[in-house]
């Protein structure tokens, strides 16, 4: 008679499957692929605007608002050297350069990634003291008002990259950080650490073949935000062990959401946590290139994320929806 499974054993069937064709059948991670453009940023505090301002017109602008935010900018060295890191780590093991704009040239004739931090007090203090005094214009026919690309900002959302399937204000590819949520305190603490090198990570996702089509639009977040939890947390928990409020969710070590439920979840409560699979199918492919000779089990165990530089190789083919993403999976860890 044909053996039966339950639905829970046929789930882990498949989860197993995938993981032993990782271990014997995907290629050896990249030490390194086509070099970026740059891996230094230029983090600036205001919204998605400036993003085509020149040295020039930056300046004024700056010599302007810095005085009115005080010291609430305190860490903007730092977050650009954080964010530096990410990138050299994300190049180096083989990733494709992101899509994020714009590409600045500094005064030292040295390119930079230009990102965005902003926050809703800090737009009402502008109004008050600083916007009649710009010497140039802040505003671009047939695009929303400053107040109205800036407030994108004061949301719920930490920070967001906008990449080909979103835009807000007209614009595209930039990155913003939410100071009202993150980047608050004097100094950076770990989960500002890991939203930066989140947010990179999902502009290091639109960058790639995967991302240079179709396919993000409509693809369940268990792949785009799960795959960035888990890659960045785990790459901030070894980068910056010891700095202040240096507290990492223990809870992604290991992983807090059923496999019961499909992989290729819709809920939302579960997208982030989807993580945890991302995370164990890197625990298998450091076991698989290391040679470990041993199974991956319970305990925490060292990660390698080079399987996902050919992951996102794979184009995505088909109707969006979680037959497409699933296909795409089983088909990219061949």
């Amino acid at each position: 008679e044909p053996m039966r499974y339950t639905y829970r054993q046929g789930q882990a069937l498949l989860l197993l499957g995938l993981l032993v064709m990782i271990a014997g059948l995907l290629p050896l991670p990249a030490q390194g692929g086509e070099p970026w453009p740059t891996t230094q940023f230029q983090v600036i505090p205001g919204p998605p605007i400036a993003r085509d301002w020149g040295e020039g017109e930056l300046a004024d602008y700056l010599d302007l608002v810095l005085p009115v935010f005080g010291d609430d900018f305190a860490f903007i060295d730092e977050m650009e050297d954080a964010l530096s890191r990410a990138a050299q780590h994300y190049q180096v093991m083989g990733f494709s350069e992101p899509l994020l704009e714009p590409l600045v040239t500094l005064e030292d004739g040295s390119l930079a990634y230009r990102v965005f931090i902003c926050k809703q007090s800090w737009l009402d203090k502008l109004e008050d003291k600083v916007m009649g005094n710009l010497p140039f214009q802040l505003s671009i026919p047939g695009l929303p008002t400053l107040r109205s690309i800036w407030e994108r900002c004061g949301n719920e959302n930490a920070a967001a990259h906008m990449g080909r399937c979103g835009t807000e204000g007209g614009f595209r590819n930039y990155i913003y950080f939410n100071s009202e949520r993150r980047f608050n305190n004097p100094t950076m603490g770990f989960w500002d650490y890991e939203v930066l090198a989140h947010e990179l990570f999902h502009a290091v996702q639109a960058g790639s073949a995967w991302g240079d089509h179709s396919s993000p639009c409509g693809t369940g977040s268990w792949i785009i935000e799960g795959m960035a939890d888990a890659i960045a947390s785990d790459f901030v928990r070894e980068e910056w062990k010891g700095v202040p409020n240096f507290k990492p969710n223990r809870s992604k070590e290991y992983g807090i959401r059923s496999y019961a439920d499909t992989l290729a979840t819709r809920d939302d409560k579960y997208v982030y946590q989807t993580s945890s699979f991302w995370r164990h199918v890197a625990e298998w492919y450091y076991a698989a290139v290391a040679n470990a000779g041993r199974r991956v089990g319970s305990a925490k165990s060292k990660t390698n994320y080079g399987y996902l530089v050919h992951l996102l190789n794979q184009r995505m083919k088909g109707l969006a929806g979680s037959k497409r993403e699933l296909q795409w999976l089983d088909e990219g860890l061949r």
